[in-house]
């Protein structure tokens, strides 16, 4: 993803006028004690010259304009390095241009006209600075310039189109500039949230425009990319604010705006309870009715179907359990629900998917993803072999148990598996044992299985935390401890028989980094990983869909 506004003078200010002023200013005239004006050559607005300089000769050229005008100019250079100096009415001094491109291509120039009158412009070659050594300018050489006049409205368009991306806020602005005053308000009115439009030569992506309206000083956009809060600008002196980003055309997201007095003193990525306390000034967008928690969600018209989430009427149903494991390791009473597919015959032998959060996996009413009904579509299509599903409630200890805390992996190759191996013949032999979660859970499931792999034979990892530093979310740590501990640890050692699926969402950052690194270590290993990056966040609502890739990848017999 990129983001694509940048703020200028003209997108944002309203200085210059929108029309011309009903009374047109008098002519600028130099002062009476002024000293004479050196010659000029008249160069006529839309006219060209091309001409041989040799130093240190100056060429001098001047521009009748009206007021609220531009004059453009282009001094093209041809073997001699140039600099083009302007002057106003009075004959003072206004700037000097000097691009670093050496003895060719262009010098633009331009000079904002209040009050008509002629102005002037000079070319010569360009000044070294006094302690410039080893430097040999060429003393001859050609330019062609060429001069322009356009109104000021005209000019800040020109502006305007090279800092706003989106046709549609380019439309709103000249509008606003042109003082349609209920221009704001009618856009308002027919917005229905995001813009969504298309970008120039790459179907596969899309632009994407997130606009607010506030009265306050400062609106900013968060949970696009990995929670990193960015300002949105103002148009004019309205009260709509707008930015734009290039998104892959598939992409699902989450987003919410921040209105506050001022930018966050960090343009760091900020999480929920931070220090500076953002997240809680968190806004929905209210132009877009589909919620998460605080977030609004986006769904680009590309996004791929997530065909295995939805119960389908004809579709054999398994059952579930409930497995009350009194834990020796953990010292605790954990609660285990286990899926039984359609058809189970307890005299054959089942592989076996170890899901961590089951809460969010299948065992709340509605769970954020539908591990069941997934499996139970998977098997239907023929996808994978029919399988026992095990749905590990965190019971609330979720920081515990799934950052590098080896009793509770103790628990799941100890007392878990033996018990499922036992009670439902599933999960025989390591190849046969899935290990899945998501954010810590990925962390986590492969901790297990680099540590366990006698018992733990592949890892389906949706987003996994791999950057995470022990002790991170307990402790005051030092911020220039590395991360990626897990990642490092298996570097080091001999490579284990562990299959692994490895996924995270193209708008994770921090994941994105981490996971990249674990894939990088993994294949110069010479483990079988499987990696994959999937066009959104850190969010149920991907993982959802991407799960049952992650199933077909280490379950789908070869064909």
């Amino acid at each position: 993803m990129r983001w694509l506004l940048v703020a200028c003078v003209a997108c944002t200010s309203s200085s210059h006028p929108a029309v011309p002023t009903p009374v047109a200013p008098r002519p600028v005239a130099p002062p009476v004690d002024a000293p004479p004006r050196p010659a000029a050559d008249t160069i006529a607005a839309g006219r060209a010259v091309d001409r041989e300089l040799t130093a240190p000769e100056v060429h001098r050229y001047r521009v009748t304009a009206g007021a609220n005008s531009v004059i453009e100019g282009v001094v093209e250079q041809d073997g001699i390095d140039l600099e083009v100096i302007t002057y106003d009415a009075t004959g003072a001094k206004l700037k000097t241009f000097d691009k670093p491109n050496g003895e060719h291509g262009p010098e633009p120039f331009t000079v904002e006209v209040t009050a008509p009158g002629d102005y002037d412009f000079e070319v010569r070659q360009v000044e070294l600075p006094p302690n410039a050594q080893d430097v040999t300018l060429s003393p001859h050489g050609k330019y062609h310039a060429t001069v322009d006049v356009i109104s000021a409205d005209d000019y800040a368009y020109k502006l305007a189109q090279q800092h706003i991306a989106s046709p549609r806020i380019l439309a709103l602005w000249r509008d606003v500039r042109l003082h349609h005053h209920d221009a704001i308000d009618k856009f308002w009115a027919d917005f229905k949230g995001p813009i969504v439009e298309a970008y120039p030569g790459h179907p596969e992506d899309a632009l994407v425009t997130f606009v607010a309206r506030s009265e306050r000083p400062y609106v900013g956009v968060s949970g696009v990319l990995d929670f990193r809060e960015q300002p949105l600008v103002r148009i004019g002196d309205s009260d709509l604010w707008y930015i734009s980003a290039r998104l892959p055309a598939d992409s699902r997201l989450d987003y919410g705006f921040i209105v506050a007095d001022s930018p966050p003193e960090l343009t760091t990525a900020f999480h929920p309870g931070g220090g500076d306390d953002r997240f809680k000034k968190l806004e929905a967008d209210p132009k877009n009715p589909a919620r998460h928690f605080v977030f609004s969600r986006l769904e680009l018209p590309g996004a791929q179907a997530q065909p295995w989430i939805a119960a389908k009427p004809d579709t054999p149903k398994g059952t579930m359990k409930e497995v009350v494991i009194e834990s020796a390791q953990l010292k605790e009473q954990r609660h285990v629900g286990v899926y039984l597919p359609a058809g189970y015959d307890p005299k054959q032998r089942y592989p076996l998917l170890i899901v961590l959060d089951g809460e969010v996996y299948g065992l709340a009413p509605k769970p954020q993803v539908p591990t069941p009904t997934i499996v139970d579509n998977l098997i239907a299509a023929k996808q994978i072999p029919p399988i026992v599903v095990a749905l590990v409630a965190n019971q609330g200890v979720r920081r515990r148990d799934l950052e590098y805390h080896e009793p509770f992996g103790a628990f799941v190759v100890d007392e878990l598996v033996p018990k499922l191996r036992a009670d439902f013949h599933a999960g025989a032999r390591p190849d046969d044992v899935i290990v899945a979660g998501s954010s810590r859970g990925g962390l986590a499931s492969t901790f297990i299985a680099f540590h366990h792999p006698d018992v733990i034979g592949k890892v389906l990892s949706q987003s996994g935390t791999y950057q995470y530093i022990p002790g991170a979310f307990d402790q005051d740590l030092a911020p220039v401890l590395e991360g990626n501990q897990l990642t490092r640890d298996i570097a080091a050692a001999p490579r284990k028989p562990i299959k692994l699926y490895v996924e995270v969402g193209l708008f994770e950052s921090t994941q994105l980094e981490a996971n990249r690194h674990l894939r990088d270590v993994l294949v110069a290993k010479g483990y079988p990983v499987t990696y994959r990056e999937f066009h959104g966040g850190h969010d149920f609502w991907m993982w959802r869909g991407t799960i049952s890739d992650g199933l077909i990848a280490l379950l789908a017999k070869p064909r």
